[in-house]
């Protein structure tokens, strides 16, 4: 067994090719797997639920999630089904990008004033977790990133 180790996936392959490397993962023994929610290429959420129900026990992570593309209440719905798809393996990071937003051309005096004074999802699960089993993070700048243990085996060749 490899120490924690975790891989981040391409969500802008095919998915028979995120389904294949995330099953290779979890048969090295990673921990879990990273779709990342970037450009605008596939949902990272719909990309994970397919990853949760092709595979058995490695960690679905989703990261980092904008709250600029999704409302916190659609976050939070989302983020309950995956759980509950992925039987608790769901990892979830949330957070502003606003680099990504720079880099599409989207970053304006709106997403910047907002980016300032938005709320925390945080509030939408605090009582009642959207995330049973799983990991959730709710941060100005989140740090939830794949992580890779020193010496450990990458999928990509």
């Amino acid at each position: 067994m490899l120490p924690h180790a975790s891989e981040a996936l391409s969500n802008e392959v095919p998915l028979e090719e995120s389904i294949g490397l995330a099953r290779r993962a979890e048969e090295l023994g990673f921990d879990e797997v990273w779709v990342p929610e970037s450009r605008h290429g596939r949902s990272a959420t719909t990309a994970a639920a397919v990853l949760a129900r092709e595979t058995g026990r490695i960690g679905i992570g989703v990261g980092v999630v904008n709250l600029f593309w999704r409302h916190p209440s659609l976050i939070a719905m989302e983020a309950a089904a995956l759980d509950e798809a992925s039987d608790g393996r769901l990892r979830l990071g949330i957070g502003a990008a606003l680099w990504t937003l720079r880099a599409l051309g989207e970053d304006d005096e709106r997403t910047r004033r907002q980016a300032r004074h938005r709320p925390s999802g945080r509030p939408l699960w605090r009582d009642r977790p959207a995330c049973r089993g799983a990991r959730c993070t709710a941060s100005a700048r989140s740090t939830t990133m794949p992580r890779r243990s020193e010496g450990a085996r990458s999928l990509h060749r």
